[in-house]
Formats: structure tokens, sequence, C-alpha cells
């Protein structure tokens, strides 16, 4: 079992310099400065990132990238998104305990990748499994839209991690 040990909200950037006005500029340094997730929420976004892109290609991964920040900043920016996010995180850790009595972040490896091979594919007809289809879907959005908007992701070289990114 792989132990995450992360401090999402040092890494946050205090400020943009990407040409944004003075007004953006004021709410993304709002949003930078508020903490949305639980620490055990973004350990779990942290490692689904991970799942979706892993850290095993020259152009680095998900949690290189900073795509856990990413994502809670899209959350934070959007609140359409805060009760598929947070629902999303609660139904995967129910589904991680009812099968592998632990919550996602708590259970292993092989059991976490378990559950993501039954929920990585849309056209999976388990209505059991749609809240977390649904939820996958929109994290591996987040992924791998985050990604290709960081230098990592602009490189040529971008390998993915197919088995879970191939289908949306």
């Amino acid at each position: 079992t792989e132990i995450y040990t992360l401090s999402l909200h040092d890494a946050l950037p205090i400020s943009c310099s990407y040409g944004r006005t003075e007004a953006e500029k004021q709410t993304d340094a709002e949003l930078f400065a508020e903490n949305y997730f639980r620490e055990n929420e973004l350990l779990t976004i942290a490692i689904l990132c991970d799942i979706i892109l892993p850290n095993d290609h020259p152009n680095g991964g998900a949690l290189d990238a900073g795509l856990p920040d990413f994502v809670e900043f899209m959350v934070k920016d959007r609140d359409q998104y805060k009760l598929p996010v947070r629902g999303g995180i609660a139904w995967l850790d129910s589904y991680a305990i009812e099968n592998f009595g632990g919550n996602f972040i708590n259970i292993t490896e092989d059991q976490r990748l378990s559950i993501c091979d039954e929920i990585a594919y849309p056209d999976q007809r388990n209505s059991t499994l749609q809240p977390g289809i649904s939820f996958f879907s929109l994290m591996r959005n987040f992924t791998m839209t985050g990604y290709y908007t960081t230098e990592q992701g602009d490189r040529k070289s971008t390998r993915l991690n197919s088995s879970h990114v191939k289908r949306s």
C-alpha cells in the first residue's frame, strides 16, 4: 500500500501572471486562499489523478503537474462541480468500504485499481456503478484538461495510462 503525504494547499500559487484582469486576479487570490476539501478528500483526488495519469513517463504525471490543486480550484470556482465531486468521493469511499472494508485512501493499490477498472468506462450499464462511473468520468476530464494546460502536458512525448483514459 502506498502512503500519500501531500500538503496540497502549501503548493498553491498566491498569484497568477497569465494575462488576468485585476478582477480576475482578485477572484483567483480568493479561490487560492479558500480551503474547500478536507485532507482525506484531497488525498482521494490525488490518488485518482495519479491512477488516471501516473508518473511513469518522462513528462511526469498528474501529481507532477499539480492536478489535485487544479481540480480543487475548478470545484471552488464552479459551484456545479461541488456536489458531483464531493458526492463522488463519498460514493467511492462507500463502495470501497462495502467491497474491501476501508475507505478509498486506506485500501491497497490493487483494490483501488479494481474499483477504477469497474467505473472507468461510461458505456457500463450497471446501475449500482453509475454514480461512480459519472464521478470517474468527471475526474478523468479534470485530469486530462488540467494536464494539457501545463508545461508537462504540452511536451510532445506524453504517454498516458490508456487503461483508464481511453474512453470518456
